[in-house]
């Protein structure tokens, strides 16, 4: 099925991104969207089941808006999900990854994958992960990096479809899987990395 958001929605500004633009699909038709438009004034929308499906992520939005903006917000199997702003963090996470965490106030990023798979990025540069053994070489990259960079800027995965992730380091250097589905077009899925996330390819 087709994402789609409605055309009265206010348009995002088109300047270089400053880190406020957050984009989320959820499992189930769950979507979130923040971001600012052309003078700074800050949108939101979610999907109806959004509201349903995470109340508590729901209600820590909105308690905690006048804080700042979420940095990250990553919608997973269960219920589950990860909350980041200037404020703090809302979470319900998989019972292995809570407890191999520890400290969820360390964790400046989550990401949910297929079967249970998650990934955590830290504030001090460190990473955690367990794929469930999928995700062919994303593991590799996540623990040594790339030409000596190991500081993840983000990582996504397809919860559907393992053989499809993306991982960007903190100076611009990505790499990536889109499978063999032809779901994805690989120059589109560059250009929009080097539009919005300064990303830099190989020749």
């Amino acid at each position: 099925s087709n994402w789609q958001v409605d055309d009265e929605f206010p348009k995002a500004r088109i300047a270089a991104n400053n880190g406020n633009r957050c984009v989320t699909l959820g499992p189930n038709k769950n979507w979130y969207i923040h971001y600012h438009d052309e003078v700074g004034t800050c949108w939101t929308e979610r999907s109806d089941e959004f509201l349903t499906t995470y109340p508590e992520a729901e209600e820590y939005m909105k308690s905690k808006q006048q804080y700042g903006c979420p940095t990250c917000v990553s919608l997973g199997p269960n219920a589950n999900y990860f909350i980041r702003t200037a404020w703090g963090a809302s979470h319900k996470l998989p019972a292995d990854a809570t407890a191999h965490l520890v400290n969820i106030a360390n964790v400046e990023k989550f990401y949910f994958g297929k079967n249970g798979a998650w990934v955590a990025l830290k504030y001090d540069g460190s990473r955690s992960w367990d794929l469930k053994g999928q995700y062919g070489n994303l593991a590799d990259y996540i623990k040594e990096g790339i030409n000596g960079e190991t500081r993840v800027h983000l990582v996504a995965m397809n919860p559907e479809d393992a053989s499809q992730w993306i991982i960007i380091w903190k100076n611009g250097l990505a790499a990536y899987s889109i499978g063999s589905t032809n779901v994805i077009d690989s120059f589109e899925l560059e250009e929009w990395c080097t539009k919005n996330l300064g990303t830099k390819w190989g020749s």
